[in-house]
């Protein structure tokens, strides 16, 4: 930073999203969905992982909505505070992804002027802050807003584009003039998602043009945009001279920090070969068609972090900062793309770029970014800290993160390939570096050899346990499924070996009788099996500080209808009921930290009664089902994605894995009929006797809720029932 050397080690900053965008005459806040404006504790939270610095919105919007003579600062006055005794360095966000208040927006000739004021009375009011990224990726928001018409003002021309995007720069250039008024050693952090655009030979041009077009935000700030821009004739500069353009060409405010964003997705293909992607929608730009697809499904090579900090480094030679660094996925996903930004941001400082910090995006996770936060839907994507529930709770990342900053080992998933870095990662047929056109690409194959330490599956034969086994093929995640004459619950003699001899990190106990009759039969045998033997697999893992989650169920409660979250009292309904009970009890003095998952009747996996009645319906005719008492219902595959991510978590504790609604197994089969295109009118209604429609309460979750809502999973469902389909005529 100018006034500042270079950090003799690389920073772990961290960030907090706060997109406050206008769809329509709707506005959306990630603060408020997030629950972080109303939960000053938070910041403690990020100051334990160890940040130095956090990216902090003051958003204009909030603070003065209807004008600077009105401005509330309450809220920016306690958390800023609470920041600088915390030790963290805030660095300031007033704009991000918005449009200012009502009174003005983006499109308004004094937009610049109005924000400038604004920043100045911010400077005035604390003026000991001096890092400040003062309007968030101002291409990305005028692209959304002015080219592509998903936020406010709705546009899709590229005029519209420029006028907003010069707008926003041009308001970057005069509020840090207002703040340096006010604070002379004010510094500015600008940020941007410059990732590249591949593309195929017959898109090179369009290639070309979006490649110079992503540096824009950087070009304007630094004063790089006059009459001999590349795109200067292309985008019609010439009538934004006196408009803004001049001025920054003239008077720029060159940062004094570039902040790199770059998402996997980020990075894009252009082909025109739209017959290769039969389920994208090609685009007409009235010369050709061709799709805009993630590079990463189709390129051998991308240019990643590294290509795209050396890019930067080579284009401008400033101080850069990795600005957002944020993967929506698995966890241990979200670990490795953390480890990666950081190891190239560590590369480039070695190689002589002066690379400033990596910073931790989204710590309390993020809303609603699937549809680009056009819908408030249910959408979220976790970050250091998951907030489903009724407080943060830390993930892997945030072990990760602390990892980082010097604090604690890095999760043991943190070794591994991220899929960005796998095979399967291609959906459709690759294309070479040589013939894709990709600036600074660079190969993708280092992380192929690193394995990480397994996880055992007890039970992997049986059907949740192979559904946990095939789950961790697909994600990549080391897995050991022994057979029950290598492991058995009934003698421990044999797992106590196979922990010394494969040293996981998790064991999964998905074995055990699960059959409700036979434990009425033999109680004291499923006693044994479910109960005994169960926890004394999770005294084994505790004593060796081994992940461990085991398997309850909803038969642990009975009773009138009603809803009930894990901080209940159970009354088991059944023999298995009383089984899982005594497990539970085991566990919780022997193992409290151990994973007990409680779930519902499970669906969606190969065998169960809605795959049997549908198999049947496939074959013609009507199939029979009890109508039965509405109870919970668990997706099988949603379970085993949700139980994995908390054992990387190192979550522990009952935790309810239901969906968000009572079925009975007669309206479950009809829906899961009507999701795969079957008729439902052919699953009939039978009589049922007095236990099969038994009143059960249903199971929420007090602690997250975690697992998609019942109509989410159907979808999913009917995808995968598809999927194996036509895998099968294939």
């Amino acid at each position: 930073m100018s006034g500042r050397s270079s950090p003799r080690r690389l920073e772990l900053w961290g960030g907090v999203e706060c997109t406050r965008n206008r769809v329509g005459d709707r506005t959306f806040d990630q603060l408020d969905r997030t629950g972080h404006a109303d939960r000053l504790e938070d910041l403690d939270l990020i100051a334990g992982i160890g940040v130095r610095a956090v990216r902090y919105p003051v958003l204009w919007e909030r603070v003065a909505p209807t004008g600077l003579a009105d401005a509330d600062w309450s809220w920016a006055d306690e958390r800023l505070g609470r920041l600088r005794d915390l030790g963290v360095r805030p660095i300031v966000g007033l704009l991000h992804h918005g449009s200012g208040p009502p009174d003005t927006s983006l499109l308004d000739p004094d937009f610049a002027a109005k924000f400038a004021r604004y920043a100045e009375a911010f400077a005035n009011r604390y003026p000991w802050i001096e890092d400040y990224a003062p309007i968030n990726e101002p291409l990305t928001t005028a692209r959304f807003s002015g080219l592509y018409g998903h936020w406010h003002p709705h546009d899709r021309d590229e005029r519209t584009m420029m006028d907003i995007l010069v707008r926003q720069c041009l308001a970057v250039a005069r509020g840090m003039r207002a703040i340096e008024r006010v604070n002379g050693r004010a510094r500015l952090i600008l940020n941007e998602d410059v990732a590249t655009v591949q593309s195929s030979h017959v898109m090179a041009d369009e290639a070309a043009f979006q490649n110079e077009r992503r540096w824009l935000t950087f070009d304007l700030l630094c004063g790089q945009v006059d009459r001999d821009h590349a795109l200067w004739e292309r985008l019609g500069m010439a009538r934004l001279e006196s408009d803004g353009l001049g001025e920054l060409a003239q008077a720029p405010r060159v940062p004094d920090v570039l902040g790199v964003d770059y998402y996997i997705t980020s990075e894009r293909f252009l082909d025109h070969r739209v017959d290769r992607y039969p389920d994208r929608e090609a685009t007409d730009d009235g010369r050709r068609r061709f799709v805009d697809v993630e590079a990463v499904r189709v390129c051998e090579r991308l240019s990643g972090w590294a290509g795209t900090i050396a890019q930067v480094w080579e284009r401008y030679g400033l101080p850069i900062a990795i600005t957002e660094a944020h993967l929506a996925g698995h966890r241990e996903d979200q670990v490795r793309w953390l480890r990666d930004a950081w190891e190239a941001a560590t590369a480039a400082r070695a190689s002589g770029a002066d690379v400033r910090a990596v910073t931790a995006w989204s710590m309390f996770g993020a809303f609603d970014w699937d549809s680009l936060v056009t819908v408030e839907g249910s959408f979220y994507e976790p970050g250091a800290f998951d907030v489903r529930g009724p407080e943060p709770r830390p993930t892997a990342v945030a072990a990760q993160l602390r990892s980082l900053a010097g604090f604690g080992a890095p999760p043991p998933v943190a070794t591994g390939p991220g899929w960005w870095d796998r095979p399967d990662r291609f959906f459709y047929p690759s294309v070479p570096a040589d013939a894709a056109g990709a600036p600074g690409a660079r190969a993708r194959s280092a992380r192929l050899v690193a394995k990480d330490a397994p996880i055992l599956v007890i039970g992997g034969s049986g059907r949740l346990g192979s559904a946990f086994v095939a789950s961790c093929r697909t994600r990549a995640l080391g897995c050991i499924a022994p057979g029950r004459d290598v492991v058995d619950l009934l003698d421990l003699e044999t797992l106590d070996e196979v922990l010394r001899q494969e040293r996981p990190w998790a064991v999964i106990v998905a074995a055990g009788i699960a059959d409700v009759h036979v434990a009425e039969t033999w109680p004291a045998i499923v006693d044994d099996v479910n109960a005994i033997g169960t926890a004394a697999v999770a005294e084994r893992c505790a004593a060796a500080d081994i992940a461990c989650a085991v398997f309850s169920s909803d038969h642990v409660f009975a009773g009138t209808p009603g809803t009930l979250d894990e901080s209940a009292e159970p009354h088991p309904r059944d023999a298995y009921g009383r089984s899982k009970v005594k497990m539970e009890q085991l566990v919780a003095a022997s193992a409290p930290s151990t994973l007990v998952i409680r779930c519902g009747e499970l669906f969606g996996v190969v065998g169960d009664e809605v795959d049997g009645a549908l198999r049947s319906l496939e074959r013609g005719g009507t199939v029979s089902v009890m109508p039965g008492s509405p109870s919970s219902a668990t997706f099988a595959p949603a379970l085993v994605e949700a139980a994995l991510d908390l054992s990387i978590d190192r979550a522990g504790g009952i935790w309810h894995l239901c969906h968000d609604e009572a079925v009975t197994p007669f309206d479950l089969t009809r829906r899961a009929a009507t999701a795969v295109g079957l008729d439902p009118a052919s699953v009939i209604e039978t009589h049922a006797d007095a236990a099969a429609t038994m009143k059960t309460p249903t199971l929420v979750s007090g602690r997250g809720r975690i697992l998609p809502s019942l109509d989410e999973a159907l979808a999913v469902f009917a995808d995968r029932w598809t999927e194996s389909r036509l895998s099968a005529t294939a």
